[in-house]
């Protein structure tokens, strides 16, 4: 093995698993806040939607009050208006309402009214 990968592995706590687990979990974030960064900033410089701002689905789970997998869901069926893909993640348009619950009696009932 060369000399990067034993720099990479004394960054790496060893023997604690819940160390390790923070570890990488700081890591996606980080990246998580990078990808909508450098995305905020393609939208600025080449599209027309310039004054756009975007969140992530960490934090419209925060707004919404349901789970990040389940807004996953709802991107992936096109039921958040605006999302979009990037690369991995995905990323709405800030102040997108929350979609109805069409799995629910009340949500059945809004959906077939609009």
């Amino acid at each position: 093995m060369g000399d990067s990968s034993r720099k990479t592995a004394r960054l790496m706590p060893k023997g604690n698993t819940r160390a390790v687990l923070y570890f990488e979990s700081i890591y996606k974030k980080t990246l998580e806040i990078f990808a909508v960064t450098m995305y905020n900033v393609y939208v600025g410089i080449l599209c027309a939607r310039c004054t756009m701002e975007w969140i992530t689905t960490k934090e419209a789970s925060e707004l919404w009050g349901i789970s990040t997998r389940r807004i996953q869901i709802l991107c992936d069926n096109g039921r958040v208006d605006g999302a979009e893909r990037l690369g991995n993640i995905w990323v709405i348009p800030k102040g997108t309402k929350k979609p109805i619950d069409g799995r629910t009696k009340n949500g059945r009932r809004k959906k077939s009214e609009d």
